[in-house]
């Protein structure tokens, strides 16, 4: 066998490696070309969400009672989740917001009745 035809088999094989792999049938359910793009703003935000839930987690996994611990996380994940799909930054900020304030009163709280 010639050194062209391993050459031209190995390519064809690594083409058609990287073809089988970057395959995007499971991403067209997700762009929509209607919506608009997302901005930087969008991604400074969601990095603040991120922040925000693992603030909350670590909150909750210091409380001392199992099912407290069970229902204040159903609670935050519930909150987190009926506006994942937000995509206005004026209402994103908002939400920020007034989850850190809810954090900080659920923490006083629960400071305050001894748990």
């Amino acid at each position: 066998m010639s050194l062209q035809r391993v050459v031209k088999q190995s390519t064809r094989s690594l083409f058609g490696q990287s073809l089988k792999f970057s395959s995007f049938s499971n991403c067209s359910a997700r762009f929509d070309p209607r919506e608009p793009p997302l901005t930087l703003a969008h991604f400074v935000q969601a990095s603040a969400a991120r922040q925000l839930w693992r603030t909350c987690l670590r909150t909750i996994r210091g409380l001392p009672d199992k099912s407290t611990r069970r229902e204040m996380a159903m609670w935050a994940r519930h909150e987190f989740e009926s506006h994942r799909h937000e995509r206005d930054l004026e209402q994103i900020k908002y939400l920020i917001a007034a989850g850190r304030k809810q954090l900080e009163l659920m923490t006083e709280t629960l400071m305050r009745s001894g748990i």
